[in-house]
């Protein structure tokens, strides 16, 4: 039992298969597929109902998230599937430009409160966040080597307990406020 007062279960080399083949693997792969996709396409233009579809993505991702299985690698894996800063840049270019009308009329509402105005003005560092995270798994766990896919599922899991499910939580509460209460779709 750990020390927070939940069994944890730990995967052995020998239990890998199973993991990544474990439906809540393959669930959060999809979702994570899907978010990533959708932010991809944002270059191609805003999307009509971009903050409805963001909040399906991010509570899909969110449910799937938490079903994470706990996998704790053998060893270290070094890679060289980080996002590249080009990337990284494009991506948070192409966030900005889509969300940049409807973060500026939420920071209006909140010039007063500090708090709020950051939520709202870092919006797009959120989502950006959530995507580098998901997408460096992405392309581990698509490397396809055990090794790969088992520090894929732990950094996912790692990452969802300790930064890119922090910026999800903040992103979703944006979002609803966003699509409820400054840009009905």
């Amino acid at each position: 039992m750990g020390g927070d007062g939940h069994t944890h279960h730990y995967a052995t080399r020998s239990s890998l298969s199973s993991i990544v083949d474990d439906p809540r693997v393959l669930k959060f792969a999809d979702d994570a597929r899907a978010y990533c996709d959708f932010i991809d396409h944002l270059s191609d233009g805003k999307p009509p109902t971009l903050y409805s579809q963001l909040l399906t993505l991010l509570s899909n991702l969110a449910a799937s998230g938490l079903a994470i299985p706990f996998d704790m690698p053998d060893r270290d894996v070094t890679d060289d599937l980080d996002l590249t800063s080009d990337e990284l840049t494009a991506i948070s270019c192409a966030i900005t430009e889509a969300v940049f009308a409807e973060t500026s009329a939420l920071a209006e509402r909140y010039v007063e409160e500090d708090t709020e105005l950051t939520r709202a003005v870092m919006f797009w560092d959120d989502l950006s966040s959530v995507y580098s995270d998901i997408k460096h798994g992405l392309r581990l766990f698509d490397a396809g080597t055990p090794d790969c896919q088992s520090e894929a599922i732990w950094q996912w899991r790692f990452g969802y307990e300790n930064h890119w499910g922090t910026h999800l939580m903040r992103a979703l509460a944006t979002v609803h406020e966003i699509r409820f209460f400054i840009h009905a779709e």
